[in-house]
């Protein structure tokens, strides 16, 4: 776990400085595209608050990029299936709604959609 742990704040740590193209963008890609499988399929994989937070950040920046918002609802959706609670999902969640409506593209669009629904049906909104 502290090898993927060590990769995951070296890959996040490069999100923050990379640009929409190369070899870098590539490894952030793949870094979290892993990230996205191991939070939906390895239920027994347990991230830090911390680090959810971090991947948090990561989507609410880059659900408006197009060329990262495969990746990035990809990855919400990965962590909207854990169930997992905290403050800043509610508030991330307001964003995609509003892109549901007013995204620049069909995809985006239809991503929101698919991700707030999702978000709406599945997703403890009552108090605890």
């Amino acid at each position: 776990s502290s090898g993927i742990n060590a990769e995951y704040g070296e890959t996040l740590r490069h999100h923050t400085y990379s640009t929409n193209s190369g070899l870098m963008l590539e490894l952030i890609f793949s870094s979290f595209k892993v990230m996205t499988v191991v939070l939906r399929e390895y239920r027994d994989f347990n991230f830090t608050e911390g680090e959810l937070k971090a991947l948090l950040q990561y989507i609410a920046d880059d659900i408006h990029n197009r060329n990262r918002q495969a990746t990035a609802f990809s990855l919400l959706k990965s962590i909207l299936s854990r169930d997992i609670i905290l403050p800043e999902i509610p508030e991330l969640m307001e964003r995609v709604f509003e892109l549901s409506v007013v995204g620049q593209s069909d995809f985006a669009r239809t991503q929101a959609r698919q991700v707030y629904l999702q978000y709406l049906i599945h997703y403890p909104l009552g108090k605890k």
